[in-house]
């Protein structure tokens, strides 16, 4: 089933989109990472307190959103 899911993703092309939450104060590049930053370290708060698998995969889901906003932002400057 990973295996799967690993072709599958790999298979989709980069929009070169970035998701942010609602309602992020800072506009642009620069706000989006700041944003998806902060939103990693609080889903890793979550995990390293109360554990498990999903705790987990949205901890690696925020901070995949995070590398993806810094790559972004270091591409532009």
């Amino acid at each position: 089933m990973t295996r799967y899911l690993h072709d599958l993703l790999d298979a989709l092309q980069d929009t070169r989109e970035i998701v942010i939450r609602r309602g992020a104060v800072e506009p642009g590049l620069e706000g989006a990472w700041r944003e998806a930053r902060e939103e990693a370290a609080e889903a890793f708060a979550h995990w390293a307190t109360i554990g498990g698998r999903d705790a987990y995969a949205v901890y690696l889901a925020a901070a995949d959103r995070a590398d993806a906003a810094a790559a972004a932002l270091a591409t532009e400057r």
